[in-house]
């Protein structure tokens, strides 16, 4: 027998996906007590955060509850002690003629009065190994709980906690920069403001009440939600506005005029230092915000309706990635027509890390009270709250279900009034990236 021997080898060209980076997102509840001063220690995260959100709106209790309640609202970011950026505002229950006001400074928790001074004031410290350090300069007039998100990993290679911009004084693109690196096709933008007019931090708007918060991520296509509260100072009777968009990440109106936006913008992508928008609305009057950028990781932004009843899946899909987090931002209305707000004024912010691991917390105020009515809520097992506009009695809460493969599923613990409108961003690790081995086989 003749045995033949082949003079050809194959060549197999495989490839594999590369594990090992990861993303970390986790909230938590923490006490600043009016008695606290000097540095406080926030940990419990399980990782070491590269940039945190933080929220309070003058809840103190550490059980969920709601009432009426003065509003004392935070918002702020930070990274490091020169990047970080918090606006406040003040909102006086039960007040004869409406009673607000607001403060834009670099900080991470504050609060202030009607007067836009600053009461309270907790400033950013240091990460450490499980958590974040405050800095408490100026101690806060009763307990306040906040809500710290952080995110982490090795996923996140660059952030910017609070970029401070103007912006929306003509219609079309604009670029802000500033970033300090270039956010590519993968990054996560969380914009905050209150519609202050001078640029100059700390400022003070005695006048002002208009928080606003915008998500965006820049991976295509293009996602971004957006929702804004206005409050007009000294009225005789409460006069208040709300928004809320699925396809803006910016919008204003002017604090003591009708009840329509004058700047709104919806986002275009990442640019080289920082990110473009398109002014859909301008007005020459300044407008200033903060955005936080996270580069790195696997991000969606979307929208869904919350249900009436407690039976009925509420499903969100086709992520492409398994989220290990999710923040959710409503008004507690229906979406808004484009540039028109509508009346009363509510906030609900939440986010779960898992389905045993949700946080959050709402306002509302009454539109056309005689006098101020005021609410505030907090819940430590939910994503989203509704509470009525004159007790500040639930009647709308939303759980998460669980987290899925592609997206997650949440569902009514409280069945809502009606099918109200919902924005969200979701958070989880980046794609795999591929390794290439030649393999040769005679």
């Amino acid at each position: 027998m003749i045995r033949r021997h082949s003079m050809f080898a194959l060549i197999l060209l495989c490839v594999f996906s590369k594990a090992g980076a990861s993303l970390s997102y986790k909230a938590l509840f923490f006490t600043v007590a009016s008695t606290d001063t000097g540095t406080k220690s926030l940990t419990g995260f399980g990782f070491q955060p590269k940039v945190v959100r933080v929220t309070a709106n003058g809840r103190s209790e550490t059980a969920d509850t709601s009432g009426l309640a003065n509003i004392r609202l935070s918002i702020g970011a930070g990274a490091s002690t020169s990047d970080r950026g918090v606006v406040a505002f003040f909102s006086q229950d039960g007040a004869a003629n409406a009673t607000v006001g607001s403060r834009m400074a670099a900080g991470l928790i504050m609060e202030t009065d009607a007067a836009g001074a600053e009461i309270g004031f907790a400033d950013f410290g240091a990460f450490v190994s499980d958590g974040v350090e405050i800095n408490i300069t100026n101690t806060f007039s009763a307990n306040i709980r906040v809500l710290v998100e952080a995110w982490g990993g090795s996923d996140i290679t660059n952030v910017k906690a609070a970029l401070k911009f103007d912006w929306g004084a003509a219609t079309g693109n604009a670029t802000i920069t500033g970033a300090g690196f270039d956010p590519g096709t993968n990054s996560y933008f969380s914009f905050f403001g209150g519609g202050h007019a001078t640029g100059t931090l700390p400022t003070v708007e005695e006048d002002t009440w208009q928080p606003m918060i915008g998500v965006a991520r820049s991976a295509s296509p293009v996602q971004d939600g957006v929702l804004l509260l206005n409050h007009d100072d000294d009225s005789a009777n409460s006069d208040t506005d709300s928004y809320i968009r699925g396809d803006e990440c910016l919008a204003s109106m002017d604090p003591a005029g009708a009840a329509v936006t004058n700047r709104r913008a919806s986002f275009v992508g990442a640019a080289t230092d920082g990110f473009t928008i398109d002014v859909l609305q301008a007005t020459a009057a300044a407008r200033h915000a903060f955005v936080t950028i996270i580069k790195g990781g696997s991000y969606h932004v979307g929208d869904l309706l919350t249900q009436t009843d407690t039976t009925t899946d509420i499903v969100e899909s086709s992520f492409g990635f398994a989220p290990t987090g999710a923040s959710f931002f409503s008004i507690g209305q229906a979406q808004s027509t484009a540039g028109a707000p509508g009346t009363d004024g509510r906030i609900s912010a939440g986010n779960a890390s898992s389905i045993t691991d949700e946080k959050c917390l709402a306002t509302a105020s009454n539109n056309g009270a005689g006098n101020m009515q005021e609410s505030t809520a907090i819940e430590h097992d939910e994503v989203y709250i509704r509470i009525t506009d004159t007790t500040g009695a639930v009647e709308g809460l939303m759980r998460m279900q669980s987290f899925d493969s592609g997206g997650f599923t949440c569902r009514m613990d409280d069945a809502d009034v009606s099918a109200l409108f919902v924005f969200y961003s979701a958070y989880g690790n980046a794609a795999a990236a591929p390794s290439r081995r030649v393999m040769v086989v005679n």
